[in-house]
């Protein structure tokens, strides 16, 4: 029989690790979901940042969660550079599809070739104070390592809902996908909302890569562990739903806690796969609607 307390540990932590993983599905919810930019290259800019917060600690030693929040300025900066090349060499071109998934794919490479290179192998991290810390409220026990990054997810996500649903820029972005046309007679450039759009969700990936060297050890290869998970959130969650991926983030992560904690952590990345496959054969449209 699966003890009470083990049982009710595992979805304490599936539901904390479900608010980080929102945040870190969050971006490319955002472009694959809003704009239609497949970035698979998301979960890897995520990876940069925590190694760039980790390099950042150890010549300053301030709080790996204030150097992400401190450095999604200069990551938002870095998106619309990014997104200002794939679209005059792929969407002004109508080659966004196959050759667009191919330029993302290039990034990827180069990052985790770059993260090598100056790196290694060697695994890296930070120990933060709250790190080895938990909050214990009788038989349930919460690590502030996963407290922290859960309180930060529903933040960052619902300030993105009010964003995307209340300023000028945000409907834009919202409709932009939909009829280019619509969005030009509203004043606005289709290719600025993108951008900007863009911009946000990288600067995301600063914000994740802060919390996640904080939560665990981090590798030059770590992104390809969150690909399967990052398109299983956007696609049950709704397709470019914001609040869909905090629901979706929380139900994966209380399914691959439980798994873990009866089978195994070796099966949880598996399960993120299966997720993405079945919604997709099942309910592609996802279980929200943006």
């Amino acid at each position: 029989m699966f003890p009470t307390e083990l049982l009710v540990n595992s979805l304490a932590a599936g539901i904390l690790l479900g608010g980080f993983y929102a945040l870190i599905a969050i971006g490319l919810s955002i472009s694959f979901g809003l704009i239609d930019v497949v970035n698979i290259a998301h979960p890897t800019f995520i990876i940069l940042a925590g190694y760039i917060v980790y390099m950042l600690n150890l010549i300053t030693g301030i709080d790996p969660v204030i150097l992400g929040v401190s450095l999604s300025p200069i990551f938002y900066v870095l998106g619309v550079v990014v997104y200002g090349a794939y679209n005059r060499a792929f969407e002004k071109r109508g080659q966004e599809a196959l050759m667009g998934l191919v330029f993302f794919f290039g990034i990827l490479i180069l990052i985790e070739v770059s993260l090598l290179l100056r790196f290694g192998v060697d695994l890296r991290t930070i120990y933060a104070p709250y790190t080895m810390e938990s909050i214990s409220l009788g038989i349930l026990t919460m690590p502030l390592r996963l407290v922290y990054p859960f309180i930060a997810g529903l933040i960052i996500v619902l300030v993105l809902y009010l964003f995307f649903s209340k300023t000028f820029i945000g409907i834009a972005t919202r409709a932009v996908s939909q009829d280019d046309l619509a969005v030009k007679l509203m004043g606005a450039k289709p290719a600025v909302i993108k951008s900007v759009a863009f911009g946000l969700s990288i600067a995301t990936a600063s914000i994740a890569g802060g919390l996640l060297i904080a939560m665990q050890p981090i590798h030059p290869f770590l992104d390809r562990e969150f690909i399967g998970r990052v398109f299983a959130i956007v696609v049950l969650g709704g397709m470019g739903s914001i609040l869909g991926t905090i629901a979706a983030g929380i139900i994966l992560g209380v399914v691959e806690s439980l798994t873990a904690s009866l089978y195994g952590p070796a099966w949880a990345l598996a399960v993120s796969f299966g997720i993405l496959i079945a919604v997709l054969v099942l309910k592609p449209e996802g279980l929200f609607r943006r």
